[in-house]
């Protein structure tokens, strides 16, 4: 009689391993073809956009006389301007304008919308219902006039942009920071 010994590489005890939450979102998005279109399209925008000073040899705003109002050529691939300022060269820097704007208000309105959404869940009662009641006063307010009033109060440029449009996201993202936070706290 024989008798075989269990497999040590088998463990009957063990539990399947499960993916996790970032995992299956990525697992998600590249099964998705038009996601995968997108990022095709997407990113190679945003490296010419980032890297075009290093490769493009004309500046946004040097004006070249001789090119005034050219359509586009081996030189100038979308032409120039009437001014003579190269039109691709602009729209590099339109666009790194764009994400600079983007970025930096995401995470500032990311970091108000965490404080204050923190604040509201751990810090009682009396101190929840008065920054909730402030944050549906924020969400409350119609954008444009509150864009307006703000953008007439900061001033024109890159910073005040960055700002008001800060001042207008944070609301939505502190109320979904306070609901989760106020969950895991029951548990």
């Amino acid at each position: 009689m024989t008798i075989t010994a269990p497999d040590p590489t088998v463990d009957p005890i063990a539990v399947p391993q499960t993916r996790g939450p970032l995992r299956r979102a990525l697992d998600r998005f590249f099964e998705n073809r038009a996601a995968r279109a997108g990022l095709l399209i997407v990113i190679p925008i945003l490296l010419a956009v980032s890297t075009y000073p290093l490769w493009w040899p004309f500046s946004p705003n040097a004006i070249d006389l001789r090119a005034i109002n050219k359509g586009p050529s081996a030189i100038h691939w979308l032409g120039s301007d009437g001014v003579g300022r190269d039109v691709m060269a602009r729209l590099m820097q339109g666009g790194r304008i764009s994400l600079l704007v983007a970025v930096c208000s995401v995470a500032i309105s990311i970091v108000i919308g965490f404080l204050v959404g923190a604040v509201a869940s751990f810090a009682g009662r009396l101190v929840d219902g008065t920054v909730m009641r402030f944050v549906d006063l924020a969400m409350t307010l119609p954008p444009v006039i509150f864009l307006l009033v703000l953008a007439s109060i900061a001033g024109t440029g890159i910073a005040p942009t960055i700002l008001v449009i800060s001042l207008l996201s944070w609301p939505v993202l502190s109320r979904m920071v306070r609901a989760r936070l106020l969950e895991l706290r029951a548990h």
